[in-house]
């Protein structure tokens, strides 16, 4: 990789923190990629409400058009929008998830991974986060991360964390920024 920062017309990408790299356009659009190449945030300005299309959706609080294609057209099915969105041949083709169907949760499905998730995710509800539970619905993101855990086919430290450090990222952008990852060095620092 090229060393960083880069800077191009239009564009400007170089280390946010220790874990993520960051991309500016000169439209106003952000994104932050983890190192591990495992969580991805993208941040438009209101100047771009509705004038977006792709991957992370229209930017329209619409869900109806959220899987809109670069033909126009409305997937129903994730996979297959995804694959409309496939930029080179040589990607690999992504599998539509065969053993959750509808509202069916991960943690019904996988109940012998309930346990660890639940040792796992237990810290946002934990004292590392109180600063946040009255900024956010921290049980949302204790839900999500619970259903992270339990589909998770890797490591489920390594899936919790990500969803730890979504909750961090939304705490810090209401304005409270905490410093959890040295209560779980499991994280890294």
């Amino acid at each position: 990789m090229t060393s960083l920062p880069v800077i191009a017309p239009g564009i400007y990408i170089g280390q946010s923190t220790s874990k993520y790299i960051r991309a500016q356009l000169n439209n106003g659009l952000e994104i932050l990629w983890d190192h591990f190449g495992q969580n991805i945030q993208v941040f438009a300005p209101k100047e771009l409400f509705g004038s977006l299309r792709g991957l992370c959706g229209t930017f329209t609080k619409s869900r109806q058009d959220e899987f809109l294609t670069p033909e126009g057209d409305i997937e129903t099915s994730i996979g297959a929008f995804v694959l409309k969105w496939q930029v080179e041949e040589s990607c690999k083709d992504v599998e539509e998830p065969t053993d959750l169907e509808g509202n069916e949760k991960a943690c019904d499905t996988y109940s012998e991974r309930r346990g660890v998730a639940s040792e796992v995710c237990i810290i946002l509800k934990g004292p590392v986060f109180t600063e946040c539970h009255d900024l956010l619905d921290f049980g949302r993101y204790y839900a999500d991360c619970m259903e992270d855990v339990c589909s998770c086919e890797d490591d489920p430290v390594t899936c919790s964390c990500l969803s730890l450090a979504n909750f961090a990222n939304a705490c810090a952008r209401k304005g409270k920024p905490i410093s959890w990852r040295q209560a779980v060095p499991e994280c890294g620092k």
